[in-house]
């Protein structure tokens, strides 16, 4: 039986190839033992092409992250949060045009009002003993959200982000230049102080940034001489990102304003001269008050 059945499949292959043009053969088939081998290994080609996609663009998102956080201080932010950058296009028109930008009116302006006074919220964050440490700071130094009032532990800290310090300085700056004044309560010494202080921030700020970006000139109908064009292009961070992070991580701003000083912690005492400064602000803003 064995011996007929081959012969069998030989006459039937050999009558086949028969039928085939001059010069052709008969296509192979692959077998059963050919395909247990050949599915695999275009599975593990698609695999790995897969694979090698996604690890180019983590590599490029990645390498992206450490650029960000290799030009800059460490902050919590970047435990949990990669920062997304796109080029923008600043509009810098003397013109503000039809829809003008929240940032552009005036503190009499309800809509510009309420753009800015988001930024106000300059909300307060817990952090760990090694985050304040991998900022440079001294946790001896930090105040601390007390276990026996907030029940975070012994060793959680009190910290907010300077970006919303920045934006709080630059709003101060706005008001007093459009409206003779900042809002703030007390003396004009303490305003003028306020007002010094954040002058002096935002100019150290850019000083430390120090964006090399140029501005670029047009002739302009009516002008002798070149003028400037201030609506340049910059990598842009997303701020919308700090914003959310901020809200997800503040404690909570109601009980914030109940918390007091505890007693026995360590205080840091001022400087000689900044002590006097700051007695002196106090007897002025005394007197304004009487």
């Amino acid at each position: 039986m064995g011996g007929e059945k081959t012969e069998r499949y030989s006459s039937d292959n050999e009558s086949t190839e028969a039928l085939l043009p001059e010069g052709k053969t008969k296509p192979s088939i692959p077998t059963r033992r050919q395909l247990n081998w050949t599915v695999p290994l275009v599975l593990n080609v698609l695999f790995f092409i897969s694979f090698g996609m996604l690890v180019a663009s983590i590599r490029q998102k990645t390498s992206l992250q450490s650029a960000i956080e290799a030009t800059s201080i460490y902050t919590p932010v970047f435990d949990d949060t990669d920062i997304h950058v796109t080029t923008t296009q600043l509009n810098g028109s003397l013109h503000p045009g039809p829809q003008p930008g929240p940032w552009y009116g005036l503190p009499t302006n309800p809509i510009a009002e309420a753009a800015w006074n988001e930024f106000e919220h300059i909300r307060t964050i817990p952090l760990t003993k090694a985050q304040v440490l991998a900022m440079g700071k001294d946790p001896s130094l930090v105040a601390k959200f007390e276990d026996s009032f907030w029940g975070m532990g012994e060793e959680t800290y009190v910290g907010a982000l300077d970006f919303f310090h920045q934006i709080h300085c630059l709003n101060m700056l706005r008001k007093a230049a459009f409206s003779g004044n900042a809002g703030l309560a007390g003396s004009k010494a303490q305003e003028v102080v306020h007002l010094q202080h954040c002058t002096d921030m935002l100019m150290q700020h850019m000083l430390c940034t120090a964006d090399a970006g140029m501005i670029t000139y047009q002739w302009r109908e009516g002008n002798e001489y070149p003028f400037p064009d201030f609506s340049v292009q910059r990598e842009c961070r997303d701020w919308r990102q700090l914003v959310e992070w901020r809200d997800g991580h503040a404690v909570d701003l109601e009980r914030y304003k109940e918390y007091r000083k505890p007693e026995g912690v360590e205080v840091v005492p001022w400087g000689e001269e900044e002590g006097k400064f700051m007695r002196w602000i106090d007897e002025v803003g005394e007197k304004h008050e009487h």
